[in-house]
């Protein structure tokens, strides 16, 4: 399966599975976009001598468990109280999750046809859903009890900001624990810690926000001089600034800590 890369299957957008909202897990740690993340941390209670820190789940999309995710969801859909169930039956969503997540066929450069029947099938539009749903599900159980002062999770990325080193090793047992996947974490560094494309800075007055950029970035996207239209370039630039100006403005006005 490493070398196949085409996917000649059905498209899975039209299926009802990808459409219906009902499916979706409303997790409370769940940030979407970087106001969701920036209002996560204006909404954290005044703490003081905490760390911050980062913890990573490696490969996660490969290692969904496709079968215990879909029966999560067909409970959440048809048994879950707070949930209104789609006007489906449950044994026909459990077949459409099914078709999109272990019967996508691929194509390699050999011309081969392979068949996906395990973890999410690269390039699925429903593989987002399925690996934010199993992380939800197990961030519910795992913190259901002990809860950071502040956790906060992008797909695989999660921010949290505990007690100390103690404390943050004792959350990524947990979670392996409960998921059975492996977790890498990342204190910050004298209170700077990146979380992905926000510099996160810790400081007495709260928490001040600018745009991380990595090393290995050089700041060559697009060159003004080739042949391309100039709305191009302008695009380029437009959303370089509607992605930095949000955070930059939070250095005059830092969140509370």
């Amino acid at each position: 399966m490493g070398e196949c890369s085409t996917d000649v299957g059905v498209d899975c957008r039209s299926c009802v599975a990808f459409r219906a909202p009902a499916i979706i897990v409303e997790a409370e740690s769940f940030v979407g976009i970087f106001d969701d993340f920036l209002e996560l941390l204006k909404a954290a209670p005044a703490t003081e001598n905490h760390i911050i820190a980062s913890l990573d789940v490696l490969s996660l999309f490969t290692n969904v468990p496709v079968n215990r995710t879909i029966q999560l969801i067909l409970d959440r859909v048809y048994i879950c109280e707070d949930t209104k169930s789609l006007a489906i039956p449950e044994e026909h969503l459990r077949t459409l999750l099914e078709i999109c997540n272990k019967e996508a066929p691929f194509t390699c450069p050999r011309g081969n046809l392979y068949r996906q029947i395990d973890s999410v099938a690269m390039g699925s539009p429903v593989g987002v859903l399925f690996a934010n749903f199993f992380m939800g599900s197990i961030e519910a159980t795992t913190l259901q009890d002990r809860r950071p002062s502040i956790y906060g999770s992008y797909a695989d990325d999660i921010f949290i900001r505990v007690k100390d080193a103690d404390e943050l090793l004792n959350l990524k047992q947990r979670l392996t624990t409960s998921s059975r996947l492996r977790f890498t974490h990342e204190e910050a560094t004298e209170g700077h810690l990146p979380f992905l494309d926000v510099m996160v800075s810790a400081c007495n007055s709260g928490f001040k926000t600018t745009v991380y950029v990595k090393d290995a970035n050089k700041g060559l996207c697009l060159n003004s001089n080739s042949e391309c239209p100039e709305r191009y370039t302008r695009s380029t630039i437009n959303a370089y600034i509607r992605r930095a100006l949000p955070l930059l403005l939070l250095e005059k006005r830092p969140l509370r800590a």
